[in-house]
């Protein structure tokens, strides 16, 4: 018999003050699912197991583990492990415990192991693994990006030699079709199983789209400046409807680059919602230009039942955005911030800055930031310092920014390519080390200004997901939550889906 497991983690955070206390995500993983779902349609029964992470915390959890494991595998003839890398891989691949279930799986059981997500796992020499973080040895190949098209064809033992690949930890790295005609897969839309354990407090992923029509420059998506792929009307109604009308879910993450890039994302869910019997609410990321230029985007917002958007914003000097190709200008940023503050008031609005913008200045971010304090334009925010990466050797998927920094006004003073992975370097007014320290800076003193000191970096996504388990249902009243009361209710969504998945599969 044909069997295999799929193993996952939702994102989550787990350092950081905060995050510790807020670090569980009930947003199911996508990709996961999906490739449940390739593995059932190419002859495989499938288990879909999540949270990964949380079933390895416990040694109740382990063992309930390793059962379904042992239980699912025992009679098989040809076995396949799907290991979703996407999320948290470092812990992941260093945990001794899931090493050890996998090692025991692979002694006793014909059994092969996949792993994949959108980026290759770190480049790292076998000597520098210790016997606790084998697990990179244990896995066949790895898939990187999208990789349904290709990965039926590894899973029947076919013929790979159609796509590109090299090798690294002795394993396979599969990550493009050398034939650039095939159709991308198109937008995700999650299958809905029942043996999947979903409940009302899950929070699930849609795509409007695949592609998106930017060329930011510090992005690394394979689908910049390219056609977008629509989701299906059809598909978004029947997909919302079964989620409620099965599992009472009504809370949905939107996964696009960005919502709004093109009309057509927009009018397609609004028609959807349209025919529903419910209200579905939702969150995702859109471009404040976008809106200023498209103000009808306001109004369709709000119908279609956002409440919670992520704005990638990263500056509020035209110079600075124009040089990264993000020409929203400051002044179009603040209109939109201002628009849906007086039109879409129960929008939970998040904006990231980057710290460290050739072109920018410390003077500039204060002021943008105390504007924006004063205006009470967004309820939090995401900043960080300007990151530079080291392209992986072969990495297709490097951006432009750390593939040419020069281009971009950045001069590299230390190569991170052997370690970190992280350039240090300088621009026009400050270093990679000064970029830490002002963004530690900034970090703190505005989100203690807008009221979340205790809630920094509260993302759009947080803000839903505790909407879902219980939390706050407005966004000017998340501030005064109780951290550990949502900690502690994620917990509990958790372990009630450990304890149903053990007894499903394993009981």
């Amino acid at each position: 018999m044909k069997k295999a497991i799929v193993l996952s983690a939702p994102a989550a955070l787990t350092s950081g003050g905060h995050a510790t206390r807020l670090g569980k995500n009930t947003a199911r993983a996508p990709g996961a699912h999906m490739v449940a779902e390739c593995m059932r349609d190419n002859g495989y029964e499938t288990i879909n197991i999540e949270y990964i992470n949380d079933w390895l915390a416990k040694p109740e959890f382990v063992s309930g583990l390793t059962l379904i494991m042992e239980k699912h595998f025992s009679d098989c003839t040809d076995g396949v492990i799907g290991l979703s890398l996407t999320i948290g891989h470092h812990a992941v691949l260093g945990d001794t415990r899931l090493v050890n279930i996998i090692e025991a799986v692979r002694r006793n059981y014909n059994v092969r192991v996949a792993a994949g997500g959108l980026y290759r796992p770190l480049p790292v020499k076998r000597k520098e693994y210790t016997a606790e973080t084998q697990l990179p040895y244990l896995i066949d190949a790895y898939f990187i990006g999208r990789s349904l098209t290709m990965f039926p064809t590894w899973l029947n033992k076919g013929d790979m030699s159609e796509h590109y690949y090299e090798t690294d930890h002795n394993n396979s790295i599969w990550y493009k079709l050398k034939n650039p005609d095939i159709i991308p897969e198109p937008p995700i839309v999650m299958p809905l199983h029942d043996s999947d354990s979903f409940n009302a407090r899950d929070v699930l992923t849609i795509e409007l789209g695949v592609g998106c029509k930017f060329n930011c420059s510090f992005c690394n998506t394979p689908f910049k400046k390219s056609k977008t792929q629509f989701q299906s009307v059809d598909n978004l109604v029947e997909f919302l409807s079964e989620a409620h009308s099965k599992y009472g879910v009504k809370h949905f993450n939107l996964s696009d680059e960005t919502t709004n890039e093109v009309d057509e994302k927009y009018e397609n869910l609004l028609t959807a919602v349209r025919q529903l019997d419910y209200q579905p609410e939702f969150t995702g990321y859109a471009r404040l230009d976008m809106l200023s230029a498209k103000r009808y985007q306001i109004e369709q917002m709000a119908e279609i039942g956002f409440k919670g958007v992520f704005f990638g914003i990263e500056t509020l000097d035209n110079k600075a955005g124009k040089n990264i190709r993000k020409i929203t200008g400051g002044a179009k940023n603040l209109e939109s911030l201002r628009l849906l503050k007086e039109n879409v008031p129960d929008l939970y609005r998040f904006g990231s800055f980057m710290i460290g913008l050739t072109y920018d200045s410390e003077e500039k971010i204060q002021a943008g930031f105390d504007y924006i304090v004063e205006n009470q334009l967004l309820h939090n925010t995401y900043i960080n310092q300007v990151g530079i990466g080291a392209p992986y050797p072969g990495d297709t998927w490097a951006s432009d920014f750390s593939k040419n920094p020069e281009n971009f006004g950045y001069t590299v003073t230390r190569d991170g390519s052997n370690d970190t992975h992280m350039q240090e370097w300088t621009n026009d007014w400050c270093t990679s080390d000064e970029s830490v320290i002002l963004k530690e800076k900034f970090r703190t003193e505005t989100s203690t200004r807008l009221g979340f000191a205790n809630f920094m970096e509260y993302t759009n996504w947080e803000y839903l997901k505790d909407k879902a388990l219980g939390g706050q249902t407005h966004p000017d009243t998340a501030k005064d939550q109780d951290p550990d009361r949502l900690y502690q209710l994620g917990m509990m969504h958790t372990e009630n889906y450990i304890r149903s998945t053990i007894l499903k599969h394993g009981g």
